[in-house]
C-alpha cells in the first residue's frame, strides 16, 4: 500500500475562507491551488470520480485536523481512502 496520507500534509491552511475578496491573490493562489491538485490526482491515473472523491477527503480532512489530533486524523483519512478507492 502507498502512503498518501501524512499529518505534515494536514497542516495546510485554509486561507480562502479568510478572505472574502474574490481578486485577492490569496484566493486566486488558493484557487489554482485546488484545480493543480486535482489535476495532480487525475495525473496519477485516477479517473475523474475517484479524483474527486480524494480530493474529498483530502479537503475534509484538512478541516478536521484543526480542531483533531492531526495523527489520528491522518490515520483514519489513510484508513477511508483504502476504503472508497482501494490501494
Amino acid at each position: 500500500m502507498v502512503t498518501i496520507v501524512t499529518s505534515e500534509w494536514l497542516h495546510v491552511l485554509r486561507a480562502k475562507e479568510e478572505y472574502s475578496d474574490p481578486t485577492h491573490p490569496i484566493n486566486t493562489y488558493v484557487v489554482a491551488h485546488k484545480e493543480a491538485l486535482l489535476a495532480f490526482v487525475k495525473k496519477e491515473n485516477f479517473n475523474h470520480e475517484d479524483a474527486m472523491r480524494l480530493v474529498l477527503l483530502l479537503e475534509g480532512a484538512t478541516s478536521l485536523a484543526e480542531v483533531v489530533d492531526v495523527d489520528e486524523v491522518a490515520t483514519q483519512l489513510q484508513s477511508m481512502v483504502t476504503t472508497t478507492i482501494g490501494e
